[in-house]
Formats: C-alpha cells, structure tokens, sequence
C-alpha cells in the first residue's frame, strides 16, 4: 500500500497505477483520514450529513502586509478579486489598523480603527491611558484651539505647536494728571486787604494792625490754576493677578501606537 492506512502520508505520486486493485478501498479510506486531519485544524469535523467543515472560531488568517503591499489578489496571488471577496480582512502592518475591501472594480480598502500615530484628547487621568496609546507629554497645561476659518487660531498647527499663555498682566500706571481749576471745583476769586497802617506800639516790634476800610484796601486776585488742588500732579496705579486659568475639563493627550 501506498500510504500509511493512518492518514498522516501525503503524495501526490501515488498510489502507482500498477497498485493491485485490492488495496483500493485502503487507499480511498487513508485519504479520507489525511483530508479530514488536515481539515479539522481550523474547520468542524465533517460529519456523514452536509454538516461540518465550517470555520472554527479564529481560524481565519487576514492579510498582513504593508501599506506599500496593498493586496490586489485572492490568497493564491494569483486570482483577481471579485464581487465575492468584498469584506476581505488586510492588516496593515505599516498603519498598525485593520482594512476591509469595500470594491474590486478599482481594489479599495477603507480603515477600520484609527491610524498609527493619530493624536487624540481623551478625558481621562494621565495614570490610565487607554490600551494601544501612549500619553503624548509633547504639549501640556494648554487649552485646545481649533485650526481653521479666518479666527486668530488659523495658524500653524501640529506635532508640538502651542498658541498663547497662561499668564497676562493688566498692572500699569495711569502717569501724570493736572486737573484744572474746573476739575478742582476751586473758581477763581478775590481776596481783599484793607492798607494796614501802624499802630504807636506795633512800631518797634514791626507788627502792623490792619485797619481801613474795603474801599482803602488792596485787591489780592487769586487766578483758578492757582489753586491748591488744581495744578499738582497725581497718578493711579492699577494692579492684577498675573495668573488665570479657566474652568476646564481636564484630559490627557495620547498618541495611538
């Protein structure tokens, strides 16, 4: 007999047309038993019924190859794809997603997941990023601007790109003030004193009694820019806290591996 009767032999060669016709039923029966063990690796067990030979639970194999390798042929890489192969599995290896052929007239595949390197906010703790990211420590402490339309954020955007601060200053000095005697409230106005005269015992000690009436007096005029108040300089001072931070929902920033 040509093969082992145990199904674990494998020739194309055999058996030899000159086998004696007897061991037919042998060989017929050995395989079967080899079919049936390779088979059974990754499908049910045939059964005497149409049951069986299904696909075993992760026994299908996706295609695993780089995004430059794009699968163009069936598994044989030699048969073109058609309608029936739409809903094949392609692992791009280079963009670490999975791939689905959604059409074969021109072969196109579209991305289940999200791409290698993809940066994403999650809100989370920076202790629990999700499985398959890692925290992106690149930028940090910063709000999110979106790129785009004709605000002050359509600007270069990007791996590290950080707009704005945390801090502003509104502290400044107001400088040098004069109000006028408007201002002031002080008009302007006369004072007046009546000609002194001196009296027999002032005259030694050069003190003078003021005696006399309006009419005999000396207009003293006091002009509105000189009062007090009006001509001195003053200034204000404003100062602030140099630090804000708005009410934020606080994430992390993670890279897809």
């Amino acid at each position: 007999m040509a093969h082992s009767g145990d199904g674990t032999g494998w020739s194309e060669t055999t058996p030899a047309g000159t086998e004696p016709i007897y061991l037919g039923a042998l060989e017929i029966r050995d395989l079967r038993k080899g079919l049936n063990l390779r088979i059974k690796k990754e499908h049910v067990i045939m059964s005497a019924t149409t049951g069986g030979a299904e696909h075993k639970s992760g026994s299908a194999m996706a295609y695993a190859l780089a995004t430059a390798s794009a699968p163009t042929l069936r598994p044989d890489a030699a048969t073109s794809f058609t309608s029936a192969d739409i809903g094949r599995v392609w692992y791009d290896t280079t963009l670490n997603v999975l791939k689905i052929l959604v059409s074969v007239g021109a072969v196109t595949w579209e991305t289940v997941g999200i791409p290698k390197d993809t940066i994403m906010f999650f809100y989370a703790n920076d202790a629990s990023a999700l499985p398959g990211w890692t925290i992106y420590n690149t930028v940090v402490d910063c709000v999110l601007a979106l790129k785009g339309g004709s605000g002050a954020y359509n600007v270069t955007g990007g791996d590290g790109a950080e707009k704005g601060a945390w801090t502003h200053n509104h502290g400044t000095n107001t400088g040098n003030v004069k109000l006028t005697s408007a201002q002031s409230g002080v008009p302007s106005h006369t004072h007046w004193l009546s000609t002194p005269t001196l009296s027999s015992d002032d005259a030694g000690s050069g003190k003078v009694t003021v005696g006399g009436s309006a009419t005999e007096g000396v207009a003293i005029v006091v002009a509105a820019n000189t009062a007090a108040d009006a001509a001195s300089n003053h200034a204000h001072t404003v100062t602030a806290e140099t630090t804000f931070r708005p009410l934020a929902a606080v994430g992390i920033l993670a890279k897809k591996d």
